[in-house]
């Protein structure tokens, strides 16, 4: 089984797996948005 934190395995037990997926994708998407605003407003290195 591939290892995953303890609240993911949980939320897929516990709700849909279309819910868990939406939902993580969201986070991730805006994640890399956050990132990348950073990066282009030069609040971070870029190297």
């Amino acid at each position: 089984m591939i290892p995953m934190p303890g609240l993911v395995a949980y939320r897929l037990v516990r709700q849909p797996i279309a819910a868990t997926a939406v939902a993580t994708t969201a986070v991730t998407l805006g994640t890399y948005v956050v990132l990348a605003a950073g990066l282009l407003l030069g609040a971070m290195p870029s190297g």
